[in-house]
């Protein structure tokens, strides 16, 4: 009988339940995206991270609509000078967000209010939790988010030597071709190294690439990066760019999932955060999309049907 619902706690109980709904759409979101990625379908894939994104609108549009003091979003406990002073910071921020809403001055302002929102959560985030396990939960992301198998290794290795046979497409992959789009660390390791010495002028081919990387402390033997096919290097570039989206939508997916099942953490930030990764997804698919500036266009002969071909006297049966 004590634990039975009380009347006067009705809206906090419609709080929970609107939070359990909006966790178990996110896990579904998340679910969906981790299985799409499995076809190896990058546009596939990117529709589904476009799908995902959404869904976590939708979702926080109905976390805001909770009141705030039932939501939970900054329950901080200070466990030192430097975290009370975070705390103090990320209460300042609520209050200037809750003024700038109210004045009908600024009410409209909806960019410097979202800013100020903003800030107040990233305060509030990292005032409530700890640096280090930040870090390596930081670490733990970045390899979740590397290529996984065989094939995706084997298809990095062979872009390196690609663009070492011909340095002169690292200008057109630079913009959208990140080192960890690469299987292994240290192939997007080596990838840096030609993209820093092609930014400076320098030369590219195995021996100096090798060179530069010893003088960085990276291993690396200019026989593997030899005997590459210098004309398909955009395109094994592309491969190696599709293996990393994959690989980041997938981690994006699961991430959303854990997030959303473990009720112990704030869903504000983490859907700020994962909203964020799947927008960085897309606009890296629109970017290796652009056309190469100094490409050249080739088109192919218009072909003249034969009632449009002219008529040629003596060569053409009469009728």
């Amino acid at each position: 009988m004590d634990a039975s619902p009380r009347t006067g706690h009705a809206s906090a109980y419609a709080a929970m339940v609107v939070e359990s709904g909006i966790r178990r759409r996110l896990v579904l979101a998340g679910s969906r995206l981790a299985q799409a990625t499995e076809s190896g379908d990058l546009d596939v894939t990117l529709r589904q991270c476009a799908q995902a994104r959404r869904e976590l609108r939708a979702c926080y549009a109905r976390w805001l609509a909770i009141p705030e003091p039932l939501r939970g979003d900054f329950s901080l406990v200070p466990s030192g000078p430097g975290d009370a002073d975070m705390a103090r910071r990320a209460d300042a921020g609520r209050v200037e967000v809750r003024r700038l809403r109210e004045d009908p001055r600024t009410g409209r302002n909806t960019e410097v209010i979202e800013r100020t929102a903003d800030l107040a959560r990233s305060l509030a985030e990292t005032a409530s939790c700890d640096p280090t396990q930040a870090d390596k939960a930081s670490s733990r992301v970045t390899e979740q988010a590397r290529p996984l198998g065989h094939v995706a290794e084997a298809v990095s290795q062979q872009a390196l030597r690609d663009l070492a046979a011909a340095p002169v497409h690292i200008a057109h992959v630079r913009p959208w071709l990140k080192p960890e789009h690469f299987a292994r660390p240290e192939d997007g390791e080596l990838f840096a190294v030609m993209r820093d010495l092609d930014a400076a002028g320098r030369p590219v081919d195995p021996l100096t690439v090798a060179w530069e990387a010893a003088r960085r402390g990276i291993q690396a033997d200019s026989a593997k990066l030899a005997a590459g096919n210098g004309p398909f290097a955009v395109a094994t570039a592309r491969e190696v760019h599709r293996h990393g989206l994959l690989a980041q939508a997938a981690a994006a997916g699961r991430d959303i999932q854990a997030n959303a099942a473990d009720s112990a953490r704030h869903l504000s930030g983490r859907l700020q955060s994962v909203d964020d990764r799947l927008r960085a997804l897309l606009a890296a698919r629109q970017a290796e999309r652009q056309p190469e500036p100094n490409a050249r266009v080739i088109t192919m002969p218009r072909q003249i049907g034969p009632k449009g071909q002219p008529r040629r006297p003596g060569r053409e049966a009469v009728p």
